[in-house]
């Protein structure tokens, strides 16, 4: 059901940028909603769009890929290599902040 209403609310394509090198596009089809996120996940979505909005992936990644960061335990400790990172370490008070 979860994975109908995402296939419903977005289009995901490859798009080309570099030679050789491709990375997921993402568009949606529907209006954004704040109905399937807490207060404080939609603050978080907030204060991120409002610091990210003019950077580049790699900026992002160069930020968000720290020693002390959810992808770094994940991705490095517990070896979940190309996987979703757990929601648990993603909501951590100490990667997020706790604004």
């Amino acid at each position: 059901m979860a994975d109908d209403n995402l296939k419903d609310a977005m289009e995901i394509s490859k798009r080309k940028i570099s030679e050789g090198k491709e990375m997921p596009s993402i568009v949606p089809k529907r209006e954004f909603s704040k109905e399937h996120f807490t207060k404080r996940e939609s603050r978080l979505l907030e204060k991120f769009g409002r610091e990210y909005a003019g950077s580049r992936a790699q900026e992002m990644v160069e930020a968000t890929h720290l020693e002390s960061s959810p992808w770094h335990e994940a991705y490095e400790v517990g070896g979940l290599r190309q996987q979703a990172i757990p929601y648990e370490l993603a909501l951590k008070n100490r990667s997020m902040g706790s604004s």
